[in-house]
């Protein structure tokens, strides 16, 4: 056997296994799920504090405590105030999250000296675009 035909065959041999093997990983990573778990519930907040309809003095300090939950990954969360009145609306929270598990414990301070409405907002998106928001009415006033 000549020399020329054995580096022919080993050329061609080569070849194919080079083919064989990037066929394979193209397949293997087209084929490849996302890193994260999918879900097909959205998350579940609950809004712990202050209870609906509760009313402030203008002086008070409103605590807001809330939890989100979800058995995969979230991706963000935010914590919003929107004045009833006025429409102005205040983030207090926005957050870019890969936890389960979120909870918020935070305050404001009103400072006004006249009646406002506040709609105390929760909203979360997890990975898989779902989600949810709960909301909580609050008055403040001077009593």
């Amino acid at each position: 056997m000549k020399k020329s035909s054995v580096f022919k065959n080993i050329f061609q041999f080569l070849s194919v296994m080079i083919l064989f093997t990037s066929a394979v990983i193209l397949i293997s990573s087209c084929n490849k799920e996302d890193e994260h778990e999918h879900s097909d519930e959205p998350p579940v907040i609950t809004i712990s504090s202050p209870v609906h309809n509760t009313e402030f003095d203008y002086t008070d300090t409103v605590f807001i405590k809330a939890t989100i939950m979800h058995h995969t990954e979230l991706h963000s969360h935010t914590l919003k105030l929107h004045h009833q009145e006025t429409g102005d609306v205040f983030t207090l929270i926005d957050k870019h999250d890969h936890s389960k598990n979120v909870s918020i414990d935070t305050f404001f301070y009103p400072g006004f000296t006249s009646h406002a409405h506040f709609f105390i907002i929760v909203n979360v998106t997890d990975h898989d675009g779902l989600s949810a928001s709960d909301t909580v009415f609050v008055h403040i006033g001077n009593h």
